[in-house]
């Protein structure tokens, strides 16, 4: 299968991820679209560009796989900025 097609996958699946945090958003009293932005534009980048990464790598990946990438790798990236943010509060308190 074509590369191309497997970043795109990558692409999509962030997309959606980010899209249905983005509706999660949409319901909060005090939604700010430039603090939604601010937080989901570090682990999105970050996302495309090891999912892209691993895409390549992996020979045998799949277009399953590829979106699997894109919708897991925005899931963990968010968990993970959100970890050391310290204005978030987080049970392993990390950011204390």
């Amino acid at each position: 299968m074509n590369k191309w097609y497997l970043i795109l996958a990558v692409v999509a699946g962030a997309f959606i991820k980010l899209l249905l945090s983005f509706n999660e958003a949409l319901k909060k009293p005090d939604y700010r679209f430039l603090i939604f932005f601010k937080n989901n534009i570090g682990p999105f980048i970050l996302n495309i560009l090891l999912g892209t990464a691993l895409t390549f790598v992996d020979e045998t990946a799949t277009l399953k796989e590829a979106l699997f990438y894109g919708v897991g790798g925005q899931f963990f990236f968010n968990k993970m900025f959100n970890a050391f943010d310290p204005s978030v509060p987080t049970a392993i308190g990390l950011n204390e």
